[in-house]
């Protein structure tokens, strides 16, 4: 799979790519997965012109799961992003300051498993409630996402990538459409 990325990377302008730009590559996908499910998350839906009815109401209800849903999901991308760049063995000061603070690491990667492991008895909103009661959950979620983001906008590959990343895309789907 990597030969024939590269190849198609390659093929739309002068990028070499080595295994490290990959890897890197690959965790940004991860963080860009976070950020996409995060912005979801926070989108406001449009106001019905009755807000007094059932259905706006029922949706009110239907919303706040949504959310509690969503925002669950995006943290626990956020440590797959985490665990990625442990593996990585990046060391990046301002984020291995951040990820220090083990009660913090250590809600994620719970409420990662909670999510994304079979449960039998899986309770997204506990397993979200005990991440979100460690004082300060949310700055230092701000703290670590803003930490990423300076880290990969300083990566030129990775700014090649986004600026190259439609094209990549459409050569990605052709190779695929041809098989």
């Amino acid at each position: 799979m990597m030969k024939n990325v590269t190849g198609i990377i390659k093929g739309v302008g002068s990028m070499d790519i080595n295994k490290e730009d990959i890897d890197l590559i690959s965790l940004h996908g991860h963080y860009t997965n976070y950020l996409d499910i995060l912005t979801v998350q926070m989108a406001v839906p449009p106001k019905p012109k009755d807000m007094s009815s059932v259905d706006y109401k029922a949706n009110i209800v239907a919303r706040e799961y949504q959310n509690i849903f969503f925002r669950a999901i995006a943290y626990s991308l956020l440590y797959v992003v985490i665990e990625g760049y442990q593996q990585l063995r990046l060391d990046i000061r301002s984020i291995n300051n951040l990820l220090e603070k083990s009660d913090y690491v250590d809600g994620l990667w719970k409420l990662r498993n909670g999510i994304f492991h079979y449960q039998e008895s899986p309770n997204i909103n506990k397993k979200l409630d005990s991440f979100l009661g460690i004082q300060g959950h949310e700055i230092w979620i701000e703290k670590v996402t803003s930490a990423f983001n300076d880290f990969f906008s300083s990566l030129p590959k990775i700014k090649q990538m986004e600026s190259k990343g439609i094209e990549v895309i459409k050569k990605i789907l052709l190779e695929n459409k041809k098989k």
